[in-house]
């Protein structure tokens, strides 16, 4: 819009308060935290998150000497597209109530084909115990 056209404007397009940008070596300090705090979705490359809060980065940056605050930190992120979302693992198999009674009954299994003289297997191996 050009400045004849708006009347009582004070200010000229893109002008006002700059964004907080922070410096290459705080830049650099930010993605050295982020490195193992990264996650994504191995089907789709650009969703990528972190569990880290804007908050935390500004508390661990300072301890690492390098000041930062949250509000910066959360425009980075933004930039960067990167999300904020909770990590989670997810179990493989389920979960087990009784993990001891799991092991008794491999144990008891394994008794079981020591007393027939039946072939056993160990860890991928075949051995026949005595």
């Amino acid at each position: 819009m050009p400045e004849e056209d708006a009347p009582g404007r004070i200010h000229r397009p893109g002008a006002g308060r700059p964004k907080n940008q922070p410096r290459s070596d705080v830049e650099e300090n930010l993605k050295s935290q982020l490195e193992v705090r990264l996650g994504g979705d191995p089907d789709d490359e650009a969703i990528v998150f972190t569990d880290r809060t804007p908050v935390q980065l500004e508390e661990q940056m300072q301890a690492f000497q390098t000041p930062i605050s949250d509000d910066t930190i959360r425009e980075w992120l933004k930039e960067q597209k990167i999300r904020l979302r909770k990590i989670q693992k997810s179990q493989v198999g389920g979960s087990t109530l009784d993990r001891d009674a799991q092991f008794h009954n491999i144990a008891d299994q394994i008794d079981t084909y020591q007393n027939g003289w039946q072939p056993c297997v160990f860890g991928g191996h075949e051995e026949l115990i005595a």
